[in-house]
Parts: C-alpha cells; structure tokens; sequence
C-alpha cells in the first residue's frame, strides 16, 4: 500500500519522532512511504529510511497548506494518509475533500489542555472544526488511554472510530554511556511551560539543600525559557550544578548512566521519554499528569508518581526513588512492551494492509 503521512517537519519533538519510527516500520513491512511537510527540516530527518520520499509543500503556514497539500496528495497516489496532531488532521481533512484517500488522525496531547492554552477564541473554532471534520476520518488514533477517553468524553461519545495506539519507541542505545564529571539526575524535553522544567530545577535545589544530594541536574532539550531556567538556576545558586544542554540527538547515552530520570510535565499525551528511560534501565520519577505517565508506570509498578504538583512533593519522590532497588531488566522489560514492531502491527490493521 501507497502511504502518506504529515507532520510540519522533522523537528525534535516526540509526533515528528514517532512519526519517523512509524514510518520506518512501516517500510520495514514492505509498503511505499511518504512524508509531506511543510519544510523538510529538523534533526528527525536524518533518522528517516532512505526509501522514503519526502515531499515539502513549502509553506510557512498550516492553515494555508490545504491547497498544496491536496495537490501533492493527489500526485503522490497515497491510499492513507497518517495526519499527526489535531490541527494538521483538520488541515488534512479538508485538503482531502472530494479525493478518495483515508485519513488516519493522530491525537498526540492532552486535547483540553492543548486547546486552552492557546485562547478561547481558538479553542471554539477548533472545537467546532473537529465536531464538523472528525467525522469523516477513517481512524481517530489517540496515543493513550487517557487522551482517548478524555476526547470521548469531552465530546459525549460522537466518534465511534476511536482507537489507543501507543507510540512506537526504539530502543537507540548503541552509543557508549555519556562520561560525566559525577553522578545526576535527567530530564529531556521542550523547554516549555508544558514541560514545568522550574519546578524540577527547585526540586532539585530542596534535594541539594535538604537532602544532602551532591549529584548534579542534566536537562536535554531546546525550547523558549531556557534563559528563565538559567536565571532560576543561578537565583538558587546552582549555576554551576544544572546543566542546559539543548537537543541531543541521542539521550540513551545519558539514560544509561543517570542515577534518575525525571518527568515533571504538567499534561502529556503518552510520555515517550519515559519509555527511552525504561529501556536504559534508569529509575524513573514522573508527575501524575493527564496523561500517559501511569499507564506507562502501571500506576507506579515500574517508576514514582508524585499526585501533587509542586517542588516538595517531586523532591521528597526522587529521594524515595533513589533509596529504592530496582531491577534493571524489569525496568528494560517494561520499555520493550512499547517496541516499535507492536504500534506497526496494529497500524496496520487500522490502515486496512
């Protein structure tokens, strides 16, 4: 089968890499691959099977892509097209109007959430495009649990092809561990408010201050208030003990060492980082947030949910953490039940190939 999927580009975000891992398998599985973007950038490209075609729209912006989107659609010869995110599915639906090609939409994030934080007056225009567009998708693939009951809730049970798929994650750890100058914590991510990077940073500072911790704080990824990180680091006096050191395209060498990893995210779709965590064998702390952080723990078999959102509670959790044995091999266990062969495989039947 001929199939087709769309994300903006290759940028380092956890859609744009699921993406890639899903259309690597896909490949793997003998069927021709697409990728439309709107800019073919980003460090996800270069993880991108050769055998993939890329096609760029060239546009700046989504909501004036539909047009060039449905023309390369029609050229491509795509039977399915895996739109990713609910702005790009809207997008995809009305660039596919008139043309017999499905639509598989992909909900990655918490759907209320996402939606609020961007104003009321877009939260009501998406609201009611999904109300009137969904409907014709051929699949609603939401990446949890959690953010598949949410979008049925929050819209009274008006989409019948609701279907949790969760994301593919390959284990990537063939790089040697990372040499550090001593023991620390990580967390990897946007650095944006979603991501609540402030409050693991004054976690941290009650973990040194309180609980004598003399490891350091490593936080990988790239985004909009690294400097307000930065200044808060060095307000509490730990310029020199956290460490900001924007994407890296390989966080398992960082993983494979870490004492812990942290999550301390606000809302979430799945939580593909705890899963790359998992498979590294490193002990895991993470927010109880909506969603997809205890269903990946099993409600704190394999890691630490902190229930309450502020820095006390997600210190006193990596202290308890630390203090525990683990089992490696359980931990890796865990991360291996979320392999990149089983989101293909049901992929696949939901693409009807």
């Amino acid at each position: 089968m001929r199939i087709g999927l769309f994300v903006r580009n290759f940028s380092g975000g956890g859609a744009e890499y699921v993406s890639v891992l899903l259309a690597n398998g896909l490949v793997s599985q003998g069927h021709s691959v697409c990728f439309f973007v709107l800019e073919s950038v980003g460090p996800n490209k270069c993880k991108l099977d050769s055998q993939i075609e890329i096609i760029e729209l060239k546009s700046k912006r989504l909501m004036f892509c539909a047009f060039a989107l449905r023309k390369a659609i029609k050229q491509s010869g795509i039977e399915k097209l895996i739109s990713n995110m609910t702005h790009e599915n809207i997008v995809s639906l009305v660039a596919i109007y008139g043309v017999k090609v499905g639509v598989i939409g992909v909900e990655h994030n918490n759907f209320l959430e996402e939606m609020r934080r961007r104003g009321l007056i877009i939260y009501q225009i998406t609201k009611t495009l999904v109300k009137v567009l969904y409907p014709r998708l051929h699949s609603l693939v939401c990446v949890s649990e959690g953010v598949r009951s949410e979008f049925d809730r929050y819209f009274h049970g008006e989409f019948t092809n609701l279907r949790t798929i969760y994301n593919p994650i390959v284990w990537d750890g063939e790089k040697a561990p990372i040499s550090w100058r001593n023991k620390f914590i990580v967390g990897a991510g946007r650095l944006t408010k979603q991501k609540n990077f402030k409050m693991l940073i004054q976690a941290y500072s009650i973990l040194v201050k309180h609980y004598g911790y003399d490891g350091d704080l490593v936080i990988l990824g790239e985004g909009s208030e690294k400097a307000s990180l930065e200044y808060l680091a060095s307000e509490l006096g730990l310029q020199n003990r956290v460490f900001l050191l924007g994407y890296v395209a390989n966080p398992y060498s960082y993983f494979l060492v870490a004492d812990c990893f942290v999550l301390s995210s606000l809302w979430e779709g799945f939580g593909n980082v705890i899963v790359e965590a998992l498979l590294a064998g490193c002990k895991v702390v993470s927010t109880d947030c909506k969603y997809g952080p205890s269903e990946i723990l099993e409600n704190g078999e394999y890691g630490s949910l902190v229930k309450k959102f502020n820095a006390e509670e997600l210190a006193v959790a990596i202290q308890n953490e630390l203090s525990l044995s683990r089992s490696k091999q359980a931990l890796v266990s865990r991360g291996r039940e979320f392999s990149t062969g089983v989101a293909v495989k049901k992929y696949i039947e939901v693409l009807g190939c």
